[in-house]
C-alpha cells in the first residue's frame, strides 16, 4: 500500500493520486498521530486481504480442489479457469514447464467434473517409439502387421466415456497427429488393419512443457490440432512466480512423507526456509516434493536443518534475498552501521533494471509501462550501470 505526502496539497493532486492506486493522501506539515493511524489502518486492511485469501483457497479446497495447492494470484486464477470447465466437456490445453502439476490439474478437471466416473487414461508421448504410437493410440486388429499375434484396444477406445490425456502432445509424430484430428472431429476411430469404425465419446486434455507458438513454428505440432485441443488453454505458472506458495506447499509435503516414512517433524528452521525462498527451483513443484522427502528421510531430529535440505544456490537464485527477506521475517539488522545511500542505490538500481529487462525479455515499452519510469530514463540508467539491453532479447530465430 502507499501513501503520498507532498508539500503541494490539492484536491485535484489527492483525487488524481488516488486514482492511481494510492491508499491515503497527506499534506507537509505531517501530523505524526495521523500517519501512525494511517499505517495502523493499512497495516490491518491487508493483514485482512490475506486471510481473507486463505479462507477463500480454503474453500475452494475442501469444495473441489483438495490435491493442488496455492494461495498466490496465479493460482487463484488456475482455480477460476478450472471452476468454468468443470461443468463442460471441452477440450484443454494445458502448458507449463516440467514439474508444475500439469497432469494433477488434468485428473482434477476429469475428477471433479462429468465424466468423473469414466476411465481416466494418460499417455506420455514421449515414453512411446514412433513404430508403437498409431497400435497404442488406435489399436490394432489380429495380423494387422509382424508381431501383431491378436487385437489390441487402443487408448482412445480405453477412454471411450472418460478422458484422455496427452502428455507432452508435441511428441506424437506428424503424421499420427492429423489422423488424431480427424478423430476429434468426426468422433469415431479405426483400429489398424480394420475396416469397422468405432464411435467414441472422448474428452481430450493435452499439455506440453514447450512454448506453443514455437513449436507450430517447428512444425512439431499442427496448427489447426492445437485449435480442435485448445478449446480451453490453462497455463501453470513456475514455482518461482509463486514464492507465497512455497512454504505451503513444503508444509504440506512434510505432513505427507512424515506419514509415509513414520516421522515425528515438526518443521523446518529458518534457514531451511530461506534457501527454499531464494533457491530458483528449476524442476518446480516437483522438485520441491522430492528434496522434502530426502529432508524427511535424512533428518533424525525434530526440526528439518541446512544439512538435511541440500539446495545449490547460485548467484542468480539470490537475485529477489532482499524482498524474500522480508517475506520470510528475516529482515535487515537495522542495528547494523547502514553503507553510505548512495553505495546501497548502486546496488539495488542494477538489480531491479536486470529483473525488469529479464521479464519484459528486452521490451523498453513494456518495461516503461511495468516500472513507471520513462524509456530514456531506461536507457540512461542501463547505460549508467553497464548493462546491455539487447541480452535480454530473445533471438527470432535460434539454430
Amino acid at each position: 500500500p502507499v501513501v503520498i505526502m507532498t508539500a503541494y496539497g490539492s484536491e485535484t493532486i489527492a483525487v488524481e493520486c488516488m486514482k492511481l492506486g494510492a491508499e491515503d493522501y497527506l499534506s507537509k506539515p505531517i501530523d505524526i498521530s495521523k500517519l501512525i493511524q494511517i499505517i495502523d489502518k493499512n497495516i490491518n486492511k491487508y493483514s485482512l486481504l490475506v486471510e481473507n485469501l486463505k479462507v477463500k483457497y480454503e474453500k475452494l479446497k475442501t469444495k473441489r480442489f483438495n490435491k493442488i495447492l496455492g494461495i498466490s494470484s496465479k493460482m487463484q486464477e488456475v482455480f477460476i479457469q478450472i471452476s468454468n470447465i468443470l461443468d463442460t466437456d471441452a477440450n484443454v490445453f494445458i502448458t507449463g514447464e516440467t514439474g508444475t502439476g500439469k497432469e494433477l490439474v488434468a485428473e482434477t478437471i476429469h475428477y471433479e467434473g462429468p465424466r468423473k466416473h469414466g476411465p481416466f487414461i494418460a499417455i506420455n508421448c514421449a515414453a512411446i517409439p514412433d513404430t508403437l504410437f498409431e497400435s497404442e493410440l488406435f489399436g490394432h486388429k489380429k495380423g494387422a502387421f509382424t508381431g501383431a499375434i491378436k487385437d489390441k484396444i487402443g487408448k482412445i477406445a480405453y477412454a471411450n466415456g472418460g478422458t484422455l490425456f496427452l502428455d507432452e502432445i508435441s511428441e506424437m509424430p506428424i503424421h499420427l497427429q492429423a489422423k488424431l484430428l480427424r478423430v476429434i472431429q468426426d468422433k469415431k476411430i479405426t483400429p489398424i488393419g480394420s475396416n469397422e469404425t468405432q464411435i467414441i465419446d472422448v474428452r481430450f486434455i493435452t499439455a506440453t512443457n514447450k512454448p506453443v507458438e514455437q513449436l507450430i513454428k517447428e512444425g512439431k505440432l499442427r496448427q489447426d490440432l492445437y485449435y480442435r485441443l485448445a478449446v480451453v488453454q490453462i497455463e501453470l505458472p513456475p514455482l518461482r512466480e509463486r514464492l507465497i506458495d512455497i512454504l505451503l506447499l513444503a508444509e504440506h509435503f512434510l505432513r505427507k512423507f512424515c506419514n509415509i516414512h513414520k516421522k515425528r517433524i515438526k518443521g523446518f528452521s529458518e534457514e531451511v526456509k530461506e534457501k527454499m525462498m531464494r533457491y530458483s527451483w528449476p524442476g518446480n513443484v516437483r522438485e520441491l516434493e522430492n528434496r522434502i522427502e530426502r529432508a524427511v528421510i535424512m533428518c533424525k531430529g525434530n526440526i528439518i536443518e541446512p544439512e538435511h535440505f541440500d539446495v545449490n544456490i547460485q548467484n542468480k537464485d539470490q537475485n529477489n534475498s532482499k524482498l524474500i527477506n522480508l517475506l520470510i521475517n528475516k529482515n535487515l539488522d537495522l542495528k547494523m552501521h547502514p553503507p553510505p545511500f548512495n553505495d546501497f542505490k548502486n546496488e539495488l538500481i542494477p538489480f531491479y533494471l536486470n529483473w525488469l529487462l529479464n521479464y519484459c525479455e528486452g521490451n523498453i515499452s513494456k518495461a516503461s509501462k511495468i516500472s513507471g519510469l520513462y524509456r530514456p530514463d531506461i536507457y540512461r540508467l542501463c547505460k549508467k550501470y553497464n548493462i546491455n539491453i539487447s541480452t535480454f532479447r530473445k533471438r527470432k530465430y535460434e539454430r
